[in-house]
């Protein structure tokens, strides 16, 4: 309730004034009370940074692994030879793309998870040693790499 004065009161144990603020017996002067807002602000703000900070950190390592995955694995599982390594080269370079798709949705959008998941769902029957698994694979990657083709040379002969 309001007294004609600058001191604010809705009851006995708490009022707040321009010097500070009074909780049953205990007064915190403003200074003090500033003080702690702004330290609470404060570590906040340095909680969020941290977080973001360590999240790009790990994100940014998970991509360079990826990468790493993806460079070392990709020639072999290009090769036309059949080789029980090929299967363990289509399975890491499956796992370097989810890890690369994984930092493209942390850098560019969250769409991105889309193909990362989808990835590790495909590498998944690989990781136990599903040979057929293997060879469906191939043959599906080899329909939609002539299809791809033919599309193109479609486009090409619709284009003359």
């Amino acid at each position: 309730m309001y007294n004609g004065s600058k001191n604010y009161r809705s009851n006995n144990n708490f009022s707040v004034s321009k010097s500070g603020l009074r909780v049953g017996k205990f007064f915190i002067k403003q200074e003090y009370l500033i003080l702690g807002s702004g330290l609470l602000i404060f570590l906040f703000v340095l909680h969020a940074v941290t977080r973001i900070v360590n999240t790009s950190l790990l994100i940014h390592f998970g991509c360079f692994a990826g990468a790493l995955l993806l460079l070392a694995n990709l020639r072999e599982v290009l090769g036309n030879s059949f080789s029980p390594r090929q299967n363990t080269a289509l399975l890491n370079s499956l796992v370097g793309g989810a890890l690369v798709g994984a930092w493209l949705s942390q850098v560019i959008g969250l769409l991105f998870w889309i193909p990362a998941v989808i990835l590790l769902g495909i590498a998944t029957p690989l990781a136990f040693g599903s040979a057929p698994a293997y060879k469906v694979y191939l043959q599906q990657a080899q329909k939609s790499a002539i299809r791809v083709v033919q599309s193109v040379e479609q486009a090409l002969n619709k284009q003359s």
